[in-house]
């Protein structure tokens, strides 16, 4: 079966994804024969194969989260990761609405590189309320003027979360972070969070599964995955361990063939995040 027949097969047929009964995405039996072999199958309806269609069966859209990536002048690092502090401490007075979800450098992989998720819990209302104050705020807008002056480059992307990934939750003590990063193929959404819900039952198990989010505004078709581990020798034990179970080499199989590149990093907490 070519690719473009497969593509229309998806743009005529109704489906959505039904997230409740443990947080999986089940298949409807009247889809199951014709659906074989298209790499997924799906239930309901009204699904027109856009990117809004398809955030609305991921996710519940009710917190949003803004993935930010400064690329940092080597020297600076320092004064950069204090700077950033004090930020986050301002955003915490003025209650902008902006809650730090997690604040990292890049061990493995771009270089001098930092990482801050924050949620916005109420969506885009709240969001709205944050970047109002970002750009208004003399306090803020001088903190920028100095951030800018020590970074390379710098980009963002608004992302809402997979709902059948564990429960955000605090972590305390020392551990490292792996972002694994997938730029799938436009309309291949449904079908990665198919799979993925199913995969999750098994790499869920050694808890180290943070947060799955896909991007809504910004590069699109874009995946992230958060894991944390005590370090790379037991990041290496638990990957280890999910392939003795077929059903995770079966998601592997399956959502391989929707990827179009990946990338991979290692990351150390900051010192203020909440994340550790």
């Amino acid at each position: 079966m070519n690719r473009i027949f497969r593509t229309n097969v998806f743009k005529i047929l109704p489906m959505s994804l039904n997230m409740a009964n443990n947080k999986q995405l089940h298949t409807s039996p009247s889809f199951n024969s014709l659906l074989k072999g298209l790499g997924g199958s799906f239930s309901g309806s009204d699904n027109q194969g856009g990117i809004g269609a398809q955030s609305n069966r991921m996710s519940d859209g009710q917190d949003i989260f803004e993935v930010q990536i400064h690329l940092v002048r080597p020297h600076f690092m320092p004064n950069y990761l204090g700077e950033t502090k004090r930020f986050v401490e301002l955003f915490n007075d003025k209650n902008s609405g902006a809650e730090l979800f997690g604040s990292f450098t890049c061990e493995i992989g771009q270089q001098d590189e930092a990482i801050h998720i924050w949620r916005f819990r109420g969506g885009y209302q709240a969001y709205q309320k944050h970047y109002h104050l970002y750009r208004s705020d003399a306090e803020l807008l001088s903190y920028r003027q100095k951030r800018n002056e020590m970074l390379r480059s710098r980009r963002n992307q608004l992302c809402l979360r997979f709902t059948f990934w564990p429960e955000l939750a605090p972590r305390t003590g020392e551990h490292i972070y792996e972002m694994r990063s997938y730029n799938l193929r436009p309309g291949n959404l449904l079908e990665w969070g198919n799979y993925w819900a199913n995969g999750m039952r098994i790499r869920g198990e050694e808890n180290e599964a943070v947060c799955g989010l896909f991007s809504h505004i910004g590069e699109q078709h874009q995946v992230h995955h958060l894991w944390c581990y005590n370090d790379l020798a037991h990041r290496d034990e638990v990957r280890d361990l999910a392939w003795h179970h077929p059903a995770w080499a079966d998601t592997v199989r399956k959502t391989v063939a929707l990827v179009d590149t990946m990338s991979c990093r290692v990351l150390k907490a900051t010192p203020f995040s909440p994340l550790q």
